[in-house]
């Protein structure tokens, strides 16, 4: 599978380590939205979508947040079952997609990144950021022969009629 698209969403606070969200498509046909890019300690990197994991109330089984004082739900407070540390407070986020291959994760990242830095760059440089989308490579060949002219004869034919015709032909359809 080939990105095809990747759009960068710049954030602009000021301090914070989240710098961008990014949606990727692969193929033209599969998206991937609200994936991170953080500054770490070691760099920008790039987290896959997650989701916090939850757990039910013991009163009226509503799922809460790991970690929540009180339910949202029933207001009652929930028995803490053990002290998180660390390594546990990792474990209050799944992903949701996430590569399976090393390879897969670098291709993934590197692609994301570069996008992130000719955006970055451009915003530094004054230049305009009306399209935050970068297209990586174009799969989907143009039509040719017969099907090219079935596709464009119908918006030929509605080029050319004026805009009242068009409303009236909606509505009619309509009813």
């Amino acid at each position: 599978m080939k990105i095809t698209q990747v759009n960068i969403h710049l954030k602009h606070s000021g301090g914070s380590k989240l710098k961008a969200f990014a949606t990727i498509t692969f193929d033209d046909m599969f998206v991937v939205r609200d994936l991170k890019i953080i500054e770490g300690e070691r760099g920008l990197f790039v987290a896959m979508p997650s989701t916090r994991v939850r757990e039910k109330c013991p009163r009226c089984q509503n799922k809460n947040p790991i970690r929540s004082r009180f339910c949202s739900e029933c207001g009652m407070k929930i028995p803490e079952k053990r002290r998180y540390d660390e390594d546990q407070r990792r474990e209050e986020h799944k992903d949701i997609a996430h590569p399976i291959t090393a390879e897969a994760r670098e291709y993934i990242e590197g692609m994301i990144l570069e996008s992130y830095r000719e955006q970055k760059g451009m915003q530094e440089s004054g230049d305009s950021l009306t399209d935050t989308s970068s297209n990586v490579e174009k799969v989907v060949e143009p039509a040719s022969g017969d099907d090219a002219n079935e596709l464009t004869e119908p918006l030929e034919e509605i080029q050319e009629q004026p805009l009242e015709e068009i409303q009236e032909t909606s509505e009619e359809e309509a009813l």
